[in-house]
């Protein structure tokens, strides 16, 4: 119905997209939805020349009651299961995939590619190739994140942490940290 995120160029992009939207168009049908009712009842049972009239004693719907259970919970088994997949497979590292060093310190990133190579602030990563980022931080909480590649991961002092994905599309792309990793 609705697309809210920037462009995919990674190979977890379309699904992360997707369970986005999923969730996204399926809120948004069903507050539209619920709010029609709540109008629809509200324009219903309003105040008439001046007067009140009786509206039924109803105490439970039993139906009702079961459908406004039991959709909401397939609903959030089925998510929880479309994520947990996708997170399974985003931990299982591919064994041809390129082993980058990335190395957090306050307002910035430094890379170490196989060859040895060094870049400062600037990844560059063949399209079609797999890519692994082994994290580390200098001084504190880090959060490596590029919203091109739908891949966000806590870099924590003291501990390595990892993530990959492989690009699929040529293109300059930001890198931020989403901690705030300053004083």
């Amino acid at each position: 119905m609705f697309d809210y995120m920037p462009e995919q160029a990674s190979n977890w992009a379309y699904r992360v997209d997707w369970i986005n939207n999923f969730i996204t168009n399926v809120s948004v049908f069903f507050t539209v939805v619920i709010t029609g009712v709540m109008i629809y009842y509200a324009w219903k049972y309003r105040k008439k020349n001046g007067k009140d009239h009786a509206t039924p004693s109803i105490t439970h719907d039993t139906t009702l009651e079961t459908i406004w259970t039991v959709v909401p919970t397939i609903i959030c088994i089925f998510v929880f299961y479309y994520g947990f997949v996708v997170y399974k497979e985003s931990r299982e590292l591919p064994s041809n995939s390129r082993e980058i060093l990335v190395d957090a310190y306050t307002w910035g990133w430094n890379f170490t590619h196989p060859n040895g190579k060094k870049a400062n602030m600037e990844l560059v990563l063949p399209v079609g190739e797999s890519a692994r980022f082994i994290m580390k931080s200098r001084d504190v909480l880090h959060s490596f994140f590029i919203p091109a590649m739908r891949i966000k991961e806590d870099v924590r002092p003291g501990a390595y942490s990892y993530v990959w994905f492989t690009p699929i599309k040529e293109g300059e792309f930001h890198i931020f940290c989403t901690e705030y990793c300053g004083t």
